[in-house]
């Protein structure tokens, strides 16, 4: 059963770690956004790796997923200051609203620690080897990551708008409107059922099966998933070339592939159904599903 704990106030949470990058933004004039975003990076690998030794928690990257883009963005923005780096800012920034409400709503700013990484330290039992993997994957790749999905605020052009920036923003907006209906349609399922067990009602063959397989979910295990790459995707677009920032959308696309890989491992071995969810529904991408077998 997901556990639903009372939201807490992120204000409060996170101004130690906010604070510190005003002094940042204020140099920015005389830096190279290169210089600014690399400065900012190295900041938090160590503030995230020293703030999960100190707190024993391992999910202060969740705490920055949301935050991190947008001063990435920014940097790109200010030191740009084409009409497309601010459409990319607010693109990012509403992108941020979200997701930062909806790790809000779940209690993330309380400190919780994402169950996952309970479950690799079953596996990576050595303390030294599980600080090495928390400094290096969870510290360096993962900030890495937030810095490479803003790269194309860098590389994209500082000509007239066209065609393509209509079609980049819309394309942006249309998914990150899909992404925030399937993360609502999750949270009130996962409400209702807690709800259903905390009152000891009788469960329905849905919540019975402990998963959610209607709504978005009926034609993708990962509509969340599939909505979160496009909108990096998308946000590639605006570049109107093949360039380094690539390796943005790519290296996102291949993390929620071993992400879903983990996730979904753990979902089969809780619930006898979710095998069956498996065959019929598509992954990542929404497609027409089978008939389940009753």
């Amino acid at each position: 059963m997901m556990d639903i704990p009372k939201p807490a106030n992120p204000v409060t949470t996170l101004l130690p770690f906010i604070l510190p990058f005003f002094l940042l933004m204020w140099r920015l004039p005389y830096h190279s956004p290169v210089e600014a975003t690399f400065c900012v990076y190295i900041f938090i690998v160590f503030y995230a790796f020293l703030k999960s030794l100190w707190i024993k928690n391992h999910s202060v990257a969740d705490e920055m997923w949301s935050i991190m883009p947008v001063y990435y963005a920014y940097i790109f923005a200010a030191t740009s200051g084409s009409a497309r780096s601010k459409i990319m800012f607010s693109l990012v920034a509403a992108w941020a609203i979200r997701m930062s409400y909806n790790f809000y709503r779940k209690g993330g700013y309380k400190g919780l620690e994402d169950h996952r990484w309970g479950k690799l330290r079953e596996t990576i039992r050595n303390p030294i080897l599980w600080q090495l993997f928390n400094f290096f994957f969870i510290c360096v790749t993962q900030n890495a990551l937030l810095l490479f999905i803003c790269l194309p605020g860098y590389f994209a052009p500082n000509d007239s708008l066209n065609l393509i920036d209509i079609v980049a923003t819309l394309l942006n907006l249309g998914f990150l409107l899909l992404e925030s209906i399937a993360d609502n349609q999750q949270w009130n399922f996962q409400k209702e059922k807690q709800r259903l067990i905390s009152e000891k009602k009788e469960l329905t063959k849905e919540f019975k099966n402990g998963f959610l397989s209607r709504g978005l979910f009926r034609y993708s295990r990962h509509p969340n998933f599939f909505g979160e790459i496009g909108i990096w995707w998308s946000f590639y677009l605006f570049t109107q070339s093949f360039n380094l920032s690539i390796i943005g959308p790519i290296s996102l696309t291949l993390l929620f592939q071993g992400s879903s890989n983990f996730t979904e491992k753990i979902s089969a071995s809780k619930y006898p159904e979710y095998k069956v969810y498996q065959k019929i529904t598509s992954k990542i991408i929404p497609w027409f599903p089978q008939k389940w077998q009753e």
